[in-house]
């Protein structure tokens, strides 16, 4: 097996599920180095969880400060699974604007409150960002 002959050991789905858990409590308590750290290793398995394993790392990367690689894991988050990654485009704009990079986010930021306005099932979650991306996208267009 690659993995183990470089000494990272062969871990099964409930245990790559435990790790995953593990950063997420890492991001939680803003241990973000910790849960970065946590996320790259899950990233070297094949796992059918790995598109979330990718987000958290994006969610890691942007407490830490590191806008540029958590809109790339954003991004891929998102073009994997848009259904369940509306969010990620937030985040992305979110990432943008810390960049300086106004224009990108502005486009993030439309695209979101465009799936938003045609989507009924969006999650209280999505009406809280929501309403953040309407403020944050009239504070860029009066700049």
């Amino acid at each position: 097996k690659p993995l183990e002959s470089l000494g990272i050991p062969d871990l099964d789905e409930n245990e790559l599920l435990s790790l995953y858990n593990l950063a997420v409590q890492k991001i939680h308590v803003k241990d973000y180095q910790g849960a970065t750290k946590l996320l790259q290793l899950l990233m070297l398995y094949e796992s059918e969880s790995k598109f979330l394993y990718v987000k958290a790392l994006a969610g890691s990367l942007h407490g830490n400060k590191q806008f540029n690689e958590a809109a790339v894991c954003y991004s891929l988050a998102y073009a994997n699974n848009p259904d369940n990654n509306i969010d990620c485009l937030f985040y992305i704009a979110d990432c943008y604007l810390n960049l300086g990079e106004t224009a990108q986010a502005a486009q993030s930021l439309t695209k979101f409150q465009q799936i938003c306005a045609n989507n009924p099932g969006i999650t209280s979650e999505h009406r809280r960002l929501l309403l953040r991306a309407k403020l944050l996208l009239n504070g860029i267009l009066k700049s």
